[in-house]
């Protein structure tokens, strides 16, 4: 999370805070084991989706499974002549 100007001014969650997790840059005394495991899981699921097409390819219970995005409605195209 992301500290605000003042002390305990907490914005929570903001842009770009996932990229220590995404690039594996995440580091030093203030990442905990629940860090380490949430940047596993992220690198991987994004080499997954890089390399399947699919964040969680393989079934082993190691990720939890990213369901197939469907599209379910269907809109007219209203410019069509």
């Amino acid at each position: 999370m992301s500290e605000g100007f003042l002390p305990g001014e907490d914005f929570g969650v903001v842009h770009g805070d996932d990229f220590p997790y995404t690039f594996d840059t995440l580091e030093g005394a203030v990442a905990t084991q629940e860090d380490r495991a949430v940047r596993e899981a992220v690198s991987t699921m994004w080499a997954n989706f890089a390399a399947h097409g699919d964040p969680t390819p393989y079934r082993d219970g190691k990720l939890t499974p990213w369901p197939q995005f469907e599209v379910r409605l269907r809109l007219p195209h209203i410019f069509w002549k």
